[in-house]
């Protein structure tokens, strides 16, 4: 992809972009960290955020994508996956 090699060696640089970004482009989504996993934990923080009165809409935004994969039966997928949803939501495959 493009614009992960663009980004790499700027200030958006990092070692989850290198990895998880190389995963997107080779379509390699074998779990490291599941889809299911990232819901629960983001479940959790969802949680402590309403407890606390904090408003998170990125958070539930984010939440809401790999709810999505959940539905589909993708929960099994690598977290990294949502890249897939990504490409539905905008009709659009994402390019190497």
């Amino acid at each position: 992809m493009q614009v992960r090699q663009a980004i790499l060696g700027g200030f958006a640089g990092s070692r989850i972009l290198e990895l998880h970004g190389a995963r997107m482009n080779e379509r390699r989504f074998v779990p490291g960290g599941t889809m299911v996993n990232q819901v629960k934990d983001l479940d959790a923080v969802l949680d402590v955020a309403t407890t606390t009165g904090l408003q998170m809409p990125l958070t539930g935004g984010v939440r809401e994508l790999f709810s999505a994969t959940l539905e589909r039966g993708e929960g099994g997928l690598d977290h990294s996956a949502l890249v897939t949803q990504i490409e539905r939501m905008s009709g659009m495959l994402i390019p190497d």
